[in-house]
């Protein structure tokens, strides 16, 4: 088998371009989807966060609830100009 140093040359060559496209690549696919789908410290649970009481822990009465969602779906909304 003959060996052509040239040739093994230009093959290194080519092959170090190309991992260079295919890391740019990958930095940009990291950072697409961070943008698409965030960080993963952004990620929000259904729970309550840390510390904090949900509503329906608080002892409150559905009919002041419904009472309220009453008297908010019943007020004027803003209205702005065109």
């Amino acid at each position: 088998m003959v060996f052509d140093k040239k040739l093994y040359e230009q093959a290194l060559l080519a092959l170090s371009e190309k991992e260079e496209i295919i890391s740019v690549q990958r930095l940009e696919l990291d950072k697409l989807r961070k943008f698409i789908f965030g960080f993963k410290s952004e990620k929000r649970t259904n729970e309550a966060g840390y510390g904090q009481i949900g509503l329906f822990y608080l002892g409150v009465a559905q009919s002041v609830q419904r009472e309220f969602s009453e008297s908010v779906s019943t007020t004027n909304p803003i209205e702005l100009p065109a």
